[in-house]
């Protein structure tokens, strides 16, 4: 499927040197290895947040441009899915990998993007765009599972779906994070989703609720709303972070300065009487 096709902003040089010097990767192969390598640096080096989208709510802004999400990306400083997902595509597709787009389904039908890659004969899912440590590919063919910071993941084939399972520190059993295809699609299929996303606060939880993740190699930094959780190998601890102290947290733990943190907050606060966020 040519980049045309894929609906994919140009990458210059530049922003591709920028992007490889973010995610700590420097000319990787065209193979798994070198898939691994660009999932894991890009997930350990690119902040998940949805303080853009959360601002938006006020100001009516359009969903950033492609561009624009490639430097958030190239910064740190993320986003959700459709940045992750667009800024990474670009760039394995600038690098010569065989990347579209695929959909899996989280609360509303196709309501999530990941990146599909075909190589060597087999197709592999990256979830970059979810804040959560799924630091390598799924094989659309074989059962996955991947490990970190006390997180176990699990993704199987089921129905001609791939099927993702969580178990995650504090929970009793596992949970299905969701249902994914490895149909190819373009970044123009989730037009209508990213729409919906920026327009309808129940749509999800983008526009009412708080959220940043940091991934780190020995760590994990998850803010939900008001409740900072530090996952390590040896557990976990959480604690409340006090409101007039949340701007001072997104810009240090999460390093997300230069991001609309206060109006973000701003709407984040004038919303959290409809209710605790899902």
């Amino acid at each position: 499927m040519p980049s045309v096709e894929l609906g994919l902003p140009d990458l210059t040089d530049s922003q591709r040197e920028r992007l490889l010097r973010r995610i700590g990767v420097s000319d990787p192969p065209v193979d798994h290895a070198g898939l691994v390598a660009l999932m894991r640096g890009w997930l350990t080096n690119i902040a998940f947040q949805n303080l853009d989208l959360l601002a938006s709510r006020s100001n009516h802004c359009r969903p950033v441009t492609g561009h624009s999400a490639i430097e958030r990306c190239a910064s740190g400083l993320g986003g959700t899915c459709h940045v992750h997902a667009l800024s990474f595509v670009t760039l394995l597709s600038s690098m010569g990998f065989e990347a579209s787009f695929a959909a899996a389904t989280i609360n509303k039908p196709d309501d999530h993007l990941l990146a599909r890659v075909d190589l060597g004969g087999e197709v592999y899912l990256c979830d970059v765009g979810n804040g959560q440590p799924y630091l390598a590919p799924w094989s659309v063919s074989q059962v996955t599972e991947i490990a970190h910071v006390g997180w176990h993941m699990c993704a199987e084939a089921t129905d001609r779906m791939i099927r993702l399972r969580r178990y995650s520190p504090g929970m009793t059993g596992p949970k299905d994070v969701y249902l994914a295809s490895s149909a190819p699609k373009s970044y123009g299929d989730f037009q209508q989703i990213i729409a919906l996303h920026h327009s309808r606060p129940d749509y999800g939880p983008f526009m009412t609720g708080l959220r940043a993740v940091r991934i780190f190699d020995d760590r994990m930094e998850a803010l939900r709303d008001q409740q900072l959780t530090t996952y390590t190998a040896d557990g976990f601890t959480t604690r409340v972070v006090l409101d007039a102290a949340l701007s001072e947290v997104l810009a240090d733990v999460f390093m997300l300065e230069g991001l609309p943190i206060e109006e973000a907050l701003e709407v984040w606060r004038s919303v959290r009487t409809l209710g605790p966020s899902k």
